[in-house]
């Protein structure tokens, strides 16, 4: 969580460009394992060229349906 919560804030700076890609390729390969997880993700996808938030969406989305009942 702590390598997607960076990425977030260097890229609302515009900084280390080469290195968050690094980071990002790395995330790809983690497996979700909370809510805050499906939530960062969900915001970097919003700023990631290329990649379709409506996944990450949508994944959130059931996760709290499942967490209701």
């Amino acid at each position: 969580m702590t390598t997607a919560w960076t990425i977030l804030a260097l890229n609302r700076n515009n900084a280390l460009a080469e290195r968050n890609q690094q980071a990002l390729e790395t995330l790809q390969n983690e497996t979700p394992v909370s809510t805050e997880w499906w939530v960062v993700r969900l915001l970097l996808a919003d700023e990631e060229t290329g990649v379709e938030a409506d996944a990450y969406c949508d994944a959130l989305i059931k996760k709290q349906q499942a967490g209701d009942g």
